[in-house]
């Protein structure tokens, strides 16, 4: 007989939550329904259990070992006690325990909610005696001291009196006339309206200031909860008033007799007027003070009577003159729970991030593992398995590695195994540096990789994630504590943390960095909240020592975000900046990453880098120039002068400014504010031009530009309208005119920009508006910022603003204009001697028509502010001071106040002795080539070498053949030039033992007499260097031959020959050459020639003749003259000469 069977929900394996007690929750609903419809048969109730419970569990019931049921076994609790094995997780009694050893009774919780959670919590942890458990948690972590104390003193007192001990009312629940009854005012039972906690007040308070008061301090205890403890109710003989008062008065007995008294947590002390104290039953004796009490805002002091003790605290009431009324002090207030200290006020419905972090405070423990996700790799059977040798571990980190591997394996990170395996990939140990004491323990896979099919996930780039930036004002920076070992598949972690993290707004990730973000507070803790609790959800856990929390400004791979904008990592910078000169082209190549990965907030750096790409490239060969240092000098200062470039914002108006040279393109993302019209940069973009397409004319390469701008740029401008900026007009009619007929290189460009919505305009350079940067400098280079600043082209805008605001000039141009000298130098901020030397020249003096500016003659008065920046201006051409100075006085007027200040010379001391101190220097010639000059500091003798290049490989060769010819000097002076600033360098210095001081930079001076003498030498140099060594030096009055060489120096200029002869010298040369004359002489093969002039000879042939040769040459000659050994014949083709030998 066919039974219509009722409508039963099927259980969803899907859902969220814990799957085990859900099954639970479902599988006890069930059997309601088996009791319900009278199924008594275990097979009709087997067979009913996987079609109620839907098509998901059955698939996994038909997957289940063992689930046929023998002869003596119900099938029904066969198939149920499979399910429920399969559902329910495996139970870690220890980290149970160690959950329910954790759990505290929180601020707001009475003591009975403490105790169901307990409950809850030692369900799992399979205690002995439960409630022994439960009531040793309670002592331990409940908020009431007394009731911790009262335990403490009572061991036999059961759980169950422990509760009742710890109801709010001192003979216990059974004795509270509020138990069982509810309130009006929340609804909530055992208690009353009148002491209800969750009552609002509908009427303001309006608190008013009691006279005798003490001065008003600052108390916080820093021990007291924001929530009321359970205490309250019981603690000592104090009661509410139970009415609505203006002020803070409460009942309090003292000595006996009640009494209404305010508590003050502005007071310091007890104050108690001498009419209460009258009113006492039995006042206690005074004790005379010297205490003295002040009002509030007073410095008058109260006349104060005596102190007494007080007994349910340990203070003292002071009694005073008078019946102002008493009061309590915050300190006594606080110990009879009378006031509370609320440290912070915030709406509970949204956490602060100091509330988070505790709150979640697990999360900052141990080595977490993802749960939910099994990794399946792909393996590639056809490559076979390699077995790659071991690496021997150095002894110092052995104990260190074993001890790691140790700790891997206790975690679940590694595990052991036995047996032949045939993969055997070596392990690589790395010393962590900012971890004394600890290894990180690496694995070379390269061999086991390749046997590996990827999967393929995207990683967002750091352009994706500032453009999800926008509007954010607060930033946190969370760390995955060893993130690989929590989820052993580097592929695969990014798309994982990926998937963890979507939903959550203002959540981002790049692989186990995780930033969290948002434009208000409230709005950035919502969001960690959710990222904490998912992270909780999938068992991962954080590195709380690299975790940063609620950020106003916040370093994220290599750069700064914050709520202006971007900016490259100031660490970054300072790598940069204190970079030593490349000496190879792989250096170069280092150099260029290292600055391309801030290339985004430097302008033009295509063009900037171009000298320095030229190096990398293999046919160039090495040779560092003054061109590249200016080409490092330019990148270093850029990225000091940085901006803060501005977050992409998709409701704003967006522009393109491009621009092409002959070395590159270049183009600058900035948007529109509509209110302020104010232009924002969100970035730069540059990139340097083939070889091919520098050929290009000018006209393509700027068309290039636009095509090159919007396709780098398409992740901002896609999708919107865009306008283009160019400083090239024709390109307005190409781009613009749908009927032109460019080139059919131009033509295909025009079709790559036919998928954005442009519009092509035309601005001037010189008109194009200020864009507006947040731009920040570090404290430690100012400098190189107005130095940047100081080599921009003067107008004259510029010097009358500059005017209006030197109260020197405005004094003197009031002068001008009204003839009255007299004033000026009465006022406080007119430098008197400058306004004295222009009144000198007054009758040369004017103000200018068309602007306000001083004229003398037709030369304009420069400010003070920026005379430094003329003399700069005109110094650029390096035309020497004299020429200097006349340029100045051809286009400006009086500048005698421009030379800055500097601090007295410090004159270097004189050598012990000759060449122990020399100075070395370059000097340009005008083919290229260079001068390397070396100067005895001693002698002042100079030496002189011609080079190629300033580049080390060159340098050192040269300075070694003069110290081979000289000696090593003990000092050699330098500047910070290239090649004295290279490794190559420092080695050849130490390898010949001299010390290598250099002179400050950009400070000459400090290598004066080096400098000086490269003024003059490159003008005739070997006719300079004959008489300069031959002259007496200004400074030691003697010739630097002399002083080096110890005899005077032959020149064109006749002189008396002087005899310098040392006769020792003399004697042990004659004695030595006798010695090699008879040694030589006493060889039998040794005898006089008999070669006479006239007689005819034979010439003995080279070394190199030829084996068929005669040994002599074959032509006779004739002997001409003989002079000892050396013999000249003759024939008639030519003359030799050789020795007679």
């Amino acid at each position: 007989m066919a039974v219509a069977l009722p409508h039963f929900a099927e259980f969803d394996v899907h859902s969220d939550g814990a799957i085990g007690i859900r099954w639970k929750k479902w599988l006890t609903r069930f059997k309601n329904l088996l009791l319900a419809l009278d199924v008594d048969d275990t097979k009709r109730q087997r067979a009913l259990l996987p079609h109620y419970a839907g098509e998901s569990v059955n698939e996994i019931f038909e997957t289940l070992p063992n689930t046929d049921a023998g002869e003596d076994e119900d099938p029904f609790e066969k198939a149920v006690t499979a399910l429920t094995n399969y559902f329910t997780p495996k139970k870690n009694r220890e980290y149970e325990v160690y959950v329910f050893r954790k759990a505290k009774q929180e601020n707001g919780k009475n003591i009975f909610a403490f105790h169901t959670r307990l409950r809850q919590l030692a369900m799992n942890g399979e205690f002995a005696d439960t409630d022994r458990e439960i009531k040793t948690q309670i002592v331990e972590n409940c908020l009431s001291h007394k009731l911790r104390m009262k335990a403490l003193q009572n061991p036999e007192l059961t759980l169950t009196q422990l509760l009742d001990a710890g109801y709010p009312h001192p003979g216990g629940k059974t004795s509270c006339p509020a138990y069982g009854k509810s309130c009006r005012s929340c609804g909530k039972q055992n208690h009353y309206e009148a002491v209800c906690r969750s009552k609002k007040l509908n009427k303001k308070r309006d608190i008013k200031t009691q006279k005798p008061r003490h001065n008003v301090q600052n108390f916080v205890d820093e021990n007291s909860s924001s929530e009321d403890s359970d205490e309250d109710g019981y603690a000592f003989s104090v009661n509410s008033t139970g009415k609505e008062r203006s002020q803070p008065m409460f009942n309090i007995v003292i000595h006996k007799t009640p009494m209404t008294i305010m508590a003050d947590s502005g007071a310091s002390v007890n104050v108690l007027d001498e009419k209460d104290y009258q009113a006492l039953s039995k006042r206690p004796e005074l004790q005379t003070t010297k205490v003295k009490i002040h009002p509030y805002k007073s410095n008058k002091s109260l006349k104060v009577l005596g102190n007494f003790n007080m007994k349910c605290v340990e203070d003292k009431l002071y009694v005073v003159q008078g019946s102002g009324g008493s009061l309590l002090s915050w300190k006594t207030s606080q110990e009879l729970g009378l006031l509370k200290a609320v440290h912070n006020v915030n709406d509970d419905s949204s956490p602060t991030t100091e509330k988070l972090i505790k709150e979640y405070d697990e999360l900052l423990h141990g080595l977490g593992k993802l749960k939910g996700y099994q990794i399946k790799l792909h393996i590639d059977k056809s490559v076979p398995p390699v077995a790659q040798p071991h690496r021997r571990v150095p002894f110092h980190v052995r104990q260190q590695l074993e001890e790691q591997l140790k700790r891997d394996e206790e975690l679940g990170v590694i595990e052991r195994i036995e047996g032949p395996t045939p993969w055997v990939s070596p392990i690589v140990v790395a010393p962590k540096p900012k971890s004394p004491g600890k290894v990180r323990v690496c694995v070379d896979m390269r061999q086991t990789n390749q046997a590996i099919k990827w999967e393929r996930h995207v990683t967002p780039t750091i352009k994706e994630i500032i453009g999800d930036l926008n509007g954010a004002k607060v930033f946190s920076k969370l760390d995955l504590n060893q993130g690989y070992n929590q989820l052993d598949a580097a592929e695969i972690f990014q798309n994982v943390i990926r998937e963890t993290l979507e939903g959550i707004p203002g959540a981002l990730n790049i692989s186990d960095d995780i930033l969290v973000l948002g434009k208000t507070q409230s709005a950035h803790d919502q969001s960690l909240e959710a990222v904490f609790q998912r992270l909780k959800e999938r068992g991962l856990t954080l590195n709380k020592h690299k975790c940063e929390y609620g950020k106003d400004k916040l370093e994220f791979h290599g750069y700064v975000f914050s709520g202006d904008g971007t900016a490259p990592d100031p660490k970054k910078i300072d790598d940069i900046v204190n970079l030593q000169t490349p000496t190879s082209a792989s250096e170069v190549r280092s150099l260029l990453g290292m600055t391309n990965y801030c290339s985004r907030f430097i302008p033009d750096y295509a063009a900037k880098t171009e000298p320095l790409r030229k190096l990398t490239r293999q046919d160039q060969p090495w040779e560092w120039t003054s061109q590249h240092d200016s080409a490092v000098d330019q990148l270093k200062e850029a990225l000091v002068n940085a901006p803060v470039t501005a977050y992409f914002d998709p409701t704003k108006d967006t522009e393109i400014s491009v621009d092409a040279s002959p070395a590159g393109l270049a183009a600058i993302l900035s948007q529109v504010d509509r209110k302020t019209g104010t232009h924002h940069i969100v970035t730069y973009a540059s990139r340097p031009l083939s070889e091919t397409e520098q050929r290009y004319s000018q006209t393509e390469r700027e068309a290039l530009a636009v095509v090159w701008a919007c396709e780098h740029l398409h992740l901002y401008i896609y999708g919107k309208p865009v306008t283009i900026y160019t400083d090239h007009k024709p390109l307005v009619s190409i781009y613009g005119n749908p009927s032109s007929k460019p080139p059919a290189r131009v033509e295909r460009w025009a079709l790559r920009l036919q998928p954005y919505q442009l519009t092509i305009r035309y601005r001037k350079g010189e008109e194009t508006p200020q864009i507006t940067c947040h731009a920040t400098l570090p404290n430690n280079q100012p400098q190189l910022a107005e130095n940047r600043r100081s080599q921009k082209t003067l107008t004259v805008q510029e010097i009358e603003e500059a005017t209006k605001a030197d109260a020197t000039l405005q004094a003197v141009s009031k002068a001008i204009e009204t003839g009255n000298w007299q004033e000026g130098p009465k006022q406080s901020d007119v430098d008197s001697v400058a306004y004295t030397a222009w009144q000198k020249v007054k009758e040369e003096l004017s103000v200018g028509v068309t602007a306000q500016i001083i004229l003398r003659g037709t030369r304009i008065a420069v400010p003070r502010k920026l005379q430094e920046r003329v003399v700069n201006l005109a110094h650029k051409g390096h035309q020497g001071v004299v020429k200097t100075k006349s340029l100045l006085r051809e286009r400006y007027g009086s500048l005698a106040s421009t030379k800055s200040k500097r601090e007295p010379l410090k004159m270097s001391p004189l050598p012990k002795a000759p060449w122990s101190e020399v100075s070395m220097d370059f000097a340009e010639l005008p083919n290229s080539e260079y001068l390397l000059i070396i100067t005895d500091d001693y002698s002042r003798y100079p030496v002189v070498e011609t080079v190629k290049s300033t580049s080390a490989n060159t340098v050192i060769p040269r300075v070694g053949k003069m110290f081979s010819e000289f000696g090593i000097p003990d000092v050699v002076k330098t500047d910070n030039g290239p090649p004295f600033n290279s490794r190559e360098f420092q080695s050849f210095a130490q390898t010949l033992g001299f010390k290598h001081p250099k002179i400050t930079p950009r400070w000459p001076r400090a290598n004066g007499e080096v400098e000086r003498f490269v003024r003059t030498i490159k003008k005739e140099m070997h006719r300079f260097l004959r008489n300069f060594r031959a002259t007496p030096h200004t400074t030691t009055k003697v010739p630097p031959a002399t002083a080096l060489f110890g005899r005077a120096l032959k020149t064109k200029l006749s002189e008396l020959k002087k005899t310098l002869q040392d006769p020792a010298v003399e004697g042990n040369d004659r004695k030595a050459k006798s010695r090699m004359k008879r040694y030589a002489d006493s060889k039998t093969y040794v005898q006089p020639s008999t070669i006479q002039e006239g007689d005819t000879v034979f010439v003995k042939r080279d070394d190199s003749k030829r084996k068929r040769d005669t040994p002599y040459r074959p032509d006779s000659y004739v002997v001409v003259q003989k002079k000892g050994s050396m013999v000249t014949a003759r024939n008639n083709n030519a003359t030799i000469t050789r020795n007679s030998s």
